[in-house]
């Protein structure tokens, strides 16, 4: 047996209501893992009738000519760096959602695995591979909320005072910013321009330094 720990966040209970994964799946819903694959993997994937061998094909292709998009994070990376794991630049993954649902079969409902390259691209489906028929997930939080799948998270308690401390630094740092600047004081009625008079960098101001002064 392999296992792997995956994050939190790469993972998606449907209903959120379900108490386990068993119940989910028997309620109708699905259980979904977000994959990172690259190329390597994907060719694994064909070669293992996983997925369909074109569309594999296809997102190989896409992969050599599209730029990776910045609004899809890798979290596996992230969380490498922040225990000061480096990991090389520019690697390319394509992010596949694998699917747990109960899909008809010859007329009977059978759990399945899925693959989506997106809204609209099925990779391929398959059913469930393992001897035991069930989900090869475990998930279970660790302060268990009423009515939902997921729990409450450790730093919950103290969350709201992290968030409070990060604020109050940055207002301290703006208020620094705003105190190192001169107080301006000009006569409107001498200064037509004071509309214009906008601090910046390398500004120049229509007046007579005679009608303007600085004050700290």
């Amino acid at each position: 047996p392999k296992v792997e720990v995956i994050a939190d966040n790469d993972i998606i209970i449907l209903p959120v209501t379900a108490d386990s994964i068993p119940e989910a799946i028997a309620m109708g819903g699905s259980v979904t893992i977000l994959r990172r694959w690259t190329k390597a993997m994907i060719e694994k994937k064909k070669a293992d009738g996983d997925i369909i061998p074109e569309v594999a094909d296809r997102m190989k292709k896409e992969m050599s000519v599209k730029k990776a998009d910045a609004s899809n994070r890798d979290t596996a990376k992230q969380l490498a760096d922040a225990a000061g794991i480096k990991t090389g630049a520019g690697d390319k993954f394509a992010l596949v959602y694998e699917t747990w649902s109960n899909v008809k079969v010859a007329g009977e409902w059978r759990l399945c695995r899925s693959y989506y390259g997106g809204d609209d691209q099925i990779l391929g489906c398959k059913q469930n591979p393992y001897w035991c028929d069930e989900v090869p997930l475990i998930s279970t939080p660790v302060e268990k909320v009423a009515g939902v799948f997921k729990g409450l998270a450790p730093i919950a308690p103290v969350m709201d005072l992290q968030i409070l401390a990060n604020d109050a630094t940055n207002e301290g740092a703006d208020a620094a910013h705003f105190s190192a600047m001169p107080i301006i004081m000009t006569d409107p009625e001498k200064n037509p321009k004071v509309g214009t008079m906008v601090l910046g960098l390398a500004s120049i101001w229509e007046t007579s330094p005679k009608d303007t002064s600085f004050a700290q």
